[in-house]
């Protein structure tokens, strides 16, 4: 026999309020690989040239992903959205869809406009053919073995989309991608993607790395911060600890600069950052936060709301450091950066902002993997 693949939308949707948490319920049925949210959002009139999909993002203040007392997902919580704006750009450099397209939005032809967020449990969102890697095994939620899966949703009080268009109402619906089969059935899927192999050097403690002979499996625990800095800082003098504890594939960072009249990105705050492990005297990498824009694919992520920029610009204010390169051994270069059993102040983040203003945040989402060590079924 062999594992079911099967993607289902939720029967449980969440309706739209401002300044509120609204709580989906989910299936409790197999390894979950991938949840895709559709925001079904209807404004308070049509979209002009000026309003751009930034703004369609900031409903989401937050979104966790929780079971049996787990999170194993939660974006930066900030009053201006923009860690659902955040999300939306990492789905489009993963090549997850464009959520919706970048520009301007004139005359939607339809009385609501869909914006999709996915949430992708493991490290390879994309197949090496381009296509969507919709169950990855390298990562999943094992929705169907622990108690009340949910999400939450944390809206703002700000129904402004952007400059004179207002939220009047939406609807959440989600889609969850999932494996089903006995622990026999998973084992084998998961060693025709490769997973067995990457659980080999986990459990055997190869190149040195800390042993887990009990690993099963991997699962995502993601980690928002915001911090509200009150004065600029030169030479990464504003530091930050790194969060610890699992295998970290990616942060990321997002200037926001909330002192108009919706928050926006900014590239004049954050203009270098370094990681360092002071224990060590080693400095990982340390750069102008440009270098990092210059990296992104042209034409795939929005400018600061898009103006001027669209059609051929790197993204502002945005800034994703992908620390698989930096893994000195086999795993971490497929996992992440490896932080299991270090404590906290082992690695630091320095930064140098150029500008602060009352009201600006940086946002930070780091995207961590965990050893399981549980079942993969429950038969």
């Amino acid at each position: 026999m062999v594992v079911k693949k099967e993607s289902v939308q939720q029967t449980t949707t969440g309706t739209w309020a401002a300044s509120t948490t609204v709580t989906v319920l989910l299936d409790r049925i197999g390894l979950v690989t991938q949840y895709d949210l559709l925001h079904r959002l209807t404004p308070s009139a049509t979209f002009l040239g000026a309003n751009q999909p930034d703004g369609l993002y900031r409903p989401f203040q937050n979104i966790q992903i929780v079971a049996g007392g787990l999170t194993y997902c939660a974006l930066p919580s900030d009053a201006g959205g923009e860690g659902g704006v955040l999300q939306h750009m990492l789905n489009q450099l993963d090549g997850l869809g464009i959520g919706y397209p970048s520009g301007a939005i004139t005359a939607p032809d339809l009385t609501y406009v869909p914006i999709k967020l996915s949430f992708h449990a493991g490290v390879r969102p994309t197949k090496r053919d381009g296509g969507i890697n919709l169950f990855d095994l390298t990562g999943f939620i094992p929705a169907g073995i622990e108690s009340s899966p949910q999400v939450t949703w944390t809206t703002n009080g700000n129904a402004v989309i952007d400059d004179a268009v207002t939220l009047t109402s939406g609807v959440l619906t989600i889609t969850a991608h999932r494996v089903l089969g006995s622990t026999s059935e998973i084992q084998q899927e998961m060693a025709v993607q490769g997973v067995l192999d990457i659980l080999g050097l986990v459990q055997s403690g190869a190149e040195g790395i800390l042993p887990n002979p009990n690993a099963t499996g991997f699962i995502p625990s993601w980690l928002g911060q915001v911090q509200s800095p009150i004065a600029t800082a030169s030479d990464y003098s504003l530091e930050l600890d790194m969060v610890l504890g699992g295998f970290l594939k990616r942060v990321t960072f997002l200037a926001q600069d909330a002192t108009g009249t919706r928050p926006a990105r900014a590239e004049d705050e954050l203009t270098s950052l370094r990681l360092s492990i002071p224990e060590r005297g080693l400095t990982i990498f340390q750069f102008d936060t440009e270098v990092k824009s210059g990296m992104l694919p042209l034409g795939t992520q929005l400018g600061v709301d898009d103006v001027v920029a669209y059609g051929g610009a790197s993204a502002k204010g945005f800034y994703p450091y992908d620390l698989r390169a930096y893994g000195p051994t086999t795993l971490e270069q497929i996992m992440g950066y490896d932080t299991r059993g270090r404590q906290t102040g082992y690695a630091k983040w320095g930064q140098t902002l150029g500008t602060n203003a009352s009201g600006d945040d940086i946002l930070v989402l780091t995207e961590r993997s965990l050893v399981y060590q549980g079942r993969l079924s429950n038969s």
